[in-house]
């Protein structure tokens, strides 16, 4: 695995980082707990979690597989979405849900509106006042079975709360206690760019949305006056599966494009099955100041693929800004 500095805060992080969105939920705690070893085995540290993820059974999770090892890892959690508390009617329909998306895999498109109201009403969102922040970092010291967070992020919170100064002076304190190592927002392009106007000193780290089918944020946050110096952590990074059937679609017209380099267009000739997880992750930390791609890895194979591309590409840094570029022109022909 490949490891780098997370921007300017002092943390080492593993280049591709695991995603614990999916535990709890889609993911019970056997396969969850599977996953996790499979991918600290193969050399990632850096695991993204939410105090909502797994509908708040998530961090637990997490905290179990950190016992022994949290000294060797990075853990990111976020606050201000909230989950429901856990029932046995609730837990009892998420393991129901869990077989059925795994005999019909499409089965979540075709949820009618009042299934997923009813699954949007677990969480409540804008939970970034100072007494909910205390109560969600707390909860989550708890389930992670640790005292300290590595990086806390805001979770998609809306750009004045940049401006909200007992917030900040709450976060500052629990850094200054040791409580949390670095500050940041995982929001949209506006609320980081204003959390970056606002709170440069406060606001170490950043989360967004980058692949290669969505790259016009990511360039906006890059030119940002203090995103040099931010570790940036990208989730989504082959774009959930539109943005895998758009790479896939991409590859027969790039082999035979002329503007491509001849080395780049005979690598892409390969039949390799690893060659979409290898443009598709390393569109995203090189060439980009990005310095983790986070994505949720499942199966044993999935994730010694991605942990494989990442430690070692194919492709050099040129041949990955010629992939970058075409898409960036696709995407605006489009």
């Amino acid at each position: 695995m490949r490891y780098v500095p997370f921007g300017g805060t002092g943390i080492v992080v593993s280049a591709l980082g695991f995603g614990c969105g999916p535990m709890g939920s889609r993911f019970g705690v056997r396969e969850s707990r599977r996953a996790l070893d499979a991918a600290f085995d193969d050399g990632i540290t850096t695991f993204d979690t939410a105090r909502s993820y797994g509908y708040g059974d998530a961090e637990g999770i997490l905290g179990r597989f950190l016992e022994g090892k949290r000294d060797r890892v990075i853990v990111s959690t976020k606050f201000g979405i909230r989950a429901s508390p856990s029932t046995p009617v609730k837990r009892f329909a998420k393991a129901v849900a869990r077989q059925v998306f795994k005999v019909i895999p499409g089965a979540r498109k075709l949820a009618t509106p009042a299934v997923r109201s009813q699954m949007g009403a677990q969480f409540s969102s804008h939970g970034f006042s100072v007494a909910e922040m205390t109560s969600s970092v707390e909860r989550s010291l708890a389930e992670l079975r640790t005292d300290y967070i590595d990086v806390l992020f805001l979770h998609s919170c809306a750009p004045n709360v940049a401006l909200d100064d007992e917030l900040f002076a709450a976060l500052d304190e629990l850094v200054r206690k040791g409580k949390v190592r670095c500050i940041g927002v995982a929001s949209s392009a506006a609320a980081i760019a204003e959390m970056l106007r606002v709170r440069p000193q406060q606001v170490r780290a950043l989360q967004f949305l980058q692949n290669l089918s969505a790259q016009a944020d990511a360039r906006t946050i890059a030119a940002l006056p203090g995103a040099a110096g931010s570790g940036r952590m990208a989730h989504q990074p082959f774009g959930g599966p539109e943005g895998v059937a758009r790479l896939r679609e991409a590859l027969e017209p790039m082999r035979i494009d002329s503007r491509l380099s001849t080395p780049l267009r005979e690598k892409l000739a390969s039949a390799d099955p690893r060659l979409l997880a290898d443009l598709a992750l390393n569109s995203v930390v090189r060439n980009t100041g990005v310095d983790v791609a986070v994505c949720a890895m499942y199966t044993v194979d999935h994730i010694r693929t991605n942990a494989g591309v990442v430690r070692e590409s194919r492709f050099s840094d040129a041949e990955i800004g010629e992939v970058q570029a075409y898409f960036a022109g696709a995407m605006s022909d489009s």
